[in-house]
């Protein structure tokens, strides 16, 4: 079975070309998901666009507002789905396929959203899973890169009903939290068994918690195993779904 590695990174701002050119030069691919309209999150410039592209990455939907899409009515809901998409891919001048649900929060009701707005995935925050999932609108992630305790994994598996990764981070992954240990214990699994190994985060946390040296230490690590294919979101989303 193959080995792949991809990243994702929500919200945009002004640290994402530092982090894109960090994941460039270890040879890690990633998806950026920004948010088209926010205060808070302000979307980079068009010239960082143009670099963070250039440097083979991919930029996808966040909203335009940075809403809990379960908690807005069905035409705002579509109108933060199609606008971002139009948007960005005007700005970018790129298809923009990949979208990320605020928060983490989705249900069945947003991911058909999702789907009717024409995205071909979407991304949640449902942790240490080593699969894209059965349905490509409710895509899972691997690793947090932010150092949780044990007790906030427990919380957000049981709150997000995911039972396949609580599972795993409790057999697989010894129930740890040292990112660094966590990623060994993905990529060894993935060298008898095949899979995924979907880092995630933001890049504002890095630089708000000082994260910066943990993300090369992860980096390093992943790019000291050979036979990993990287690529970003879509890319892995189309390519397993080519088989």
């Amino acid at each position: 079975m193959r080995s792949y590695v991809t990243t994702s990174w929500d919200d945009g701002g002004e640290f994402d070309l530092r982090l894109a050119d960090r994941l460039r030069k270890h040879g890690v691919s990633g998806t950026f998901y920004w948010t088209v309209d926010s205060e808070r999150f302000v979307m980079p410039s068009h010239e960082t666009a143009e670099e963070i592209l250039a440097f083979g990455m991919e930029i996808g939907s966040h909203t335009m507002t940075h809403p809990d899409v379960t908690a807005i009515e069905p035409d705002i809901l579509r109108w933060e789905l199609e606008e971002s998409k139009t948007r960005l891919e005007a700005f970018t001048g790129r298809e923009v396929s990949s979208f990320c649900y605020p928060f983490g929060y989705f249900d069945d009701r947003s991911a058909a959203a999702v789907a009717a707005a024409g995205y071909r995935l979407a991304r949640t925050a449902m942790g240490f899973r080593n699969d894209v999932g059965p349905d490509p609108f409710k895509m899972p992630v691997t690793i947090h890169m932010y150092q949780h305790g044990r007790r906030v994994h427990l919380t957000h598996a049981l709150k997000e009903r995911n039972t396949v990764g609580l599972g795993r981070w409790l057999t697989a992954y010894k129930a740890g939290a040292d990112l660094v240990a966590l990623t060994q214990a993905a990529l060894d699994e993935m060298e008898t068994k095949g899979g995924v190994l979907h880092l995630w985060g933001h890049s504002w946390e890095l630089e708000e918690f000082g994260l910066w040296g943990a993300l090369d230490d992860v980096l390093d690590v992943i790019a000291e195993r050979p036979n990993l294919t990287h690529l970003t979101n879509g890319e892995l989303s189309s390519s397993i779904a080519a088989g």
